[in-house]
């Protein structure tokens, strides 16, 4: 730390991993399964590697008889009845705020349910690779940031790769055929090939949408902007 004795220079790094050190992890085999993680998309997968490093979520018990296992995870979703996150951060960590979740390691399902939210199979994953990493043993992290490396493409940084995901997410969702979805995608492109690539002309964008549903024109303009 930074005092009269000590002047080393410190990095936001460096106080994370002070505040919250990652439990070592030895001996781990290589996770071979990576159709899994083929299957799961960009967008969950972004939110489910964090939640494992940043140590959102930990194995409480393992059952080996009935191969069920209890976490104990942070939600991010909202506040709850705090105040600021970093309350709600320093009581998980403390052990004294958490909620549970149990599943059955054995006949595990990576489908998401209809009724089930995307929070909800994000952190339903989440468990189960925790369980794979703690249990079996499973370098499945390095699994995850490896096959996100080849669909990276021009996106050098995480947090904007997982924003881009978030966008095409959204993109999804929207109540239009695939035509209109593929030319929003388009833009997307764009912005990423000008914004990384420097022969990258540019192109003002004049876009005119012909509909009487205003909500949906708000969500798209609110998209690309």
């Amino acid at each position: 730390m930074y005092n009269k004795n000590n002047t080393e220079k410190i990095t936001l790094k460096d106080v994370s991993n002070y505040l919250i050190p990652d439990p070592p992890l030895k001996n781990l085999s290589t996770f071979e399964n990576v159709d899994i993680i083929k299957n799961i998309s960009n967008y969950n997968l972004f939110f489910i590697e964090a939640m494992i490093t940043c140590n959102f979520i930990y194995l409480k018990d393992y059952n080996t008889s009935t191969k069920t296992a209890k976490f104990a995870y942070i939600n991010l979703s909202d506040l709850g009845k705090y105040n600021y996150y970093i309350n709600k951060l320093y009581d998980f960590f403390d052990e004294t705020y958490f909620e549970e979740l149990e599943i059955n390691v054995e006949n595990f399902n990576f489908e998401k349910d209809s009724k089930e939210s995307d929070r909800a199979y994000q952190i339903r994953v989440s468990a189960y690779f925790k369980y794979l990493i703690e249990i079996q043993k499973l370098d499945v992290i390095s699994a995850i940031n490896k096959y996100l490396a080849t669909t990276a493409n021009l996106i050098s940084t995480k947090r904007s790769q997982y924003f881009y995901e978030i966008y095409k997410q959204k993109v999804k969702e929207l109540p239009y055929n695939n035509k209109v979805k593929e030319k929003i995608y388009n833009l997307f492109s764009y912005v990423v090939n000008y914004n990384y690539i420097r022969s990258t002309p540019y192109i003002p964008f004049n876009i005119v949408m012909y509909t009487e549903d205003k909500e949906t024109v708000n969500q798209i303009s609110r998209i690309i902007s």
